[in-house]
């Protein structure tokens, strides 16, 4: 085969791994639950598919490269796991491959998300069209949660969902779990995007599409969301804070965002869903937070606009450790309610994620050794929930929290595996961050999703979404641009 047509296919191939991930998957939809699942599960698998096969073409051209390194010998030791888990488990192992059982995250998704990790994090893409496919594709996502919730609503996206369930969807992703993990990924990777864009259009539009995320939060009325971003929000603030200009830039975002906050609450569109909405979504929807968030903002656009950044530097300071003190005071009250539920044992807490974990324990005591080393396999948890689905008449086949379901279906290789990759990740980002800031852009993301993953289990859609900006994180050739190179243009 030509290197022409060689290159052809290459160009071909990223369009849709970026199209197909950041676009298609997340955008298409089913009206009924397990169709949707499976839908996106099953566009996940064509769309990696298609990708691998042209990547394994253009590799025995040696038009592309593989990349050895520590990280890559995590996956494949992950990879391992999970095969030896498939292969051992009481389910048939078509299940096993596919995930049938569960939120279809199988031996062939996971084989298909960590090659495509492998070859991003191997190769320079085109970051240009992965931005510009990002903005367009999340502020349809956006749009769409902030409409469906409308009252009466115009899009009417789950007609066939349970009306009592109704509201427990969002948008084209689906329940609000789903979504959480989703805001996670593409919110403050949007953000980040913004501080560093110079075009002025591209800077406005992703300010709108960050507001609009803002609100689609509110929305999810999950308090697993906040829990990602005030994670990732105590290593954001470093970056934020070291230039007025981070600090200027984010004003508006929030000034904007405040503007929604009024609309959704007093146009009368959104009453019933404001019914529905409780946890800290309640608390952001009080008129005095509203208001503050409205003035603050302002007050601060006009603060940093009209000083030197020398005049600024003690300012930046206290609002940079104000903001740490405060999202660590947040995690220290999640923390010591999730204790007290405990202590007390009240299972219901985090939407009856505690009897979800009771039944985890419960299920792991009584795994035989090989179980417990090697997991029950891919998406096996459905039999095993079988009595608190009759309880709590739900079906249960996940365990509402990653490092849970990673235990249960990995056993303890693959909980130790999984810990290793993130932190693997979170060294990276301490060993590089002073030689260059942009990674911090992929970084703050995944911070963002590896908090939320301890309240939510993965999907499809996030895990592709996910396995795109791991690649473009540990990308050596992105490290070695100067600081001052502007990725993205």
């Amino acid at each position: 085969m030509s290197n022409t047509k060689l290159k052809y296919i290459r160009n071909i191939s990223s369009y849709i791994l970026f199209t197909g991930i950041l676009f298609i998957q997340p955008l298409l939809i089913k009206k009924n639950h397990f169709e949707l699942t499976n839908f996106k599960a099953d566009l996940f698998i064509v769309i990696s598919a298609i990708f691998v096969l042209s990547f394994i073409i253009e590799l025995l051209a040696k038009r592309v490269t593989v990349r050895f390194n520590v990280f890559t010998g995590i996956l494949i030791s992950f990879l391992a796991v999970v095969f030896i888990s498939s292969f051992i488990s009481s389910q048939t192992f078509k299940e096993s491959l596919l995930g049938s059982n569960g939120w279809r995250i199988g031996l062939l998704a996971i084989t298909f998300a960590l090659l495509i990790i492998v070859f991003v994090s191997s190769n320079m893409v085109d970051l240009n069209f992965f931005k510009y496919i990002l903005i367009v594709s999340n502020f349809l996502v956006y749009i769409l949660g902030i409409i469906d919730c409308s009252n009466p609503s115009i899009s009417n996206l789950y007609l066939m969902i349970d009306h009592r369930l109704y509201f427990s969807y969002i948008s084209t992703i689906g329940n609000v779990n789903w979504m959480v993990g989703y805001l996670c990924l593409t919110l403050p990777l949007l953000f980040m995007l913004y501080l560093k864009e110079e075009k002025r259009i591209t800077k406005i539009v992703l300010l709108v599409v960050s507001s609009l995320g803002l609100l689609n939060c509110v929305i999810t009325s999950s308090d697993g969301v906040y829990l990602g971003f005030g994670f990732a929000g105590i290593f954001a603030a470093d970056y934020i804070f070291s230039n007025k200009e981070h600090v200027k830039d984010t004003c508006p975002i929030l000034f904007a965002f405040s503007f929604e906050l009024f609309v959704f609450r007093y146009s009368g569109l959104f009453s019933e869903k404001i019914l529905n909405i409780d946890g800290i979504s309640a608390v952001i929807l009080n008129p005095l937070i509203i208001a503050a968030v409205f003035i603050v903002s302002g007050f601060l656009y006009l603060v940093y606009a009209n000083r030197e950044q020398k005049q600024l530097d003690v300012l930046s300071k206290i609002l940079k450790y104000t903001m740490i003190t405060v999202l660590l005071l947040c995690f220290v009250y999640v923390l010591y309610d999730l204790y007290t539920a405990a202590r007390t044992f009240d299972f219901s807490w985090g939407n009856n994620r505690g009897y979800v974990w009771y039944y985890s324990r419960i299920a792991f005591d009584i795994f035989t050794p090989l179980e417990k080393l090697f997991g029950i396999g891919p998406e096996n948890l459905k039999g095993w929930y079988y009595e608190l689905s009759q309880q709590l008449k739900a079906n249960y086949s996940v365990s509402h929290s990653e490092p849970v379901q990673i235990l249960l279906s990995y056993g303890i290789a693959g909980l130790v595996t999984w810990f290793a990759s993130w932190a693997y990740i979170f060294i990276f980002y301490f060993r590089n961050r002073k030689k260059n800031t942009n990674i911090t852009v992929f970084f703050i993301p995944l911070v963002a999703y590896f908090m939320q993953s301890f309240v939510n289990s993965a999907t499809t859609t996030n895990i592709a979404v996910l396995t795109v900006i791991v690649g473009l994180y540990i990308n050596r050739l992105i490290l070695k641009q100067s600081t001052n190179c502007h990725l993205f243009h």
